[in-house]
């Protein structure tokens, strides 16, 4: 890998990482349980569709995690496959 593909590489995924912390914060998520308990904050078909939205986040968020392991994975078997003395 040419070192400005490694760099743009590295930027990259430090910037997921980034988003991902942005959006596992939690702060918002008490926000969204404390609309939960307000008189009327909803009706039925707004329930199924809020409940639908968390279903798929939670979905998303498991399909992440498995990319993650997935990655970390075939990078640790690239290495193995291919060593290389680290530069100095």
């Amino acid at each position: 890998m040419k070192q400005h593909e490694l760099t743009q590489l590295q930027s990259r995924v430090k910037e997921l990482h980034q988003a991902l912390a942005e959006v596992a914060d939690g702060t918002d998520f008490e926000a969204f349980l404390g609309y939960t308990h307000q008189p009327g904050w909803t009706t039925l078909p707004e329930q199924l569709l809020v409940a639908a939205l968390v279903e798929a986040m939670h979905s998303q968020t498991q399909t992440l995690a498995q990319l993650k392991s997935d990655l970390l994975e075939a990078a640790g078997s690239i290495v193995e496959l291919n060593p290389q003395p680290l530069p100095p």
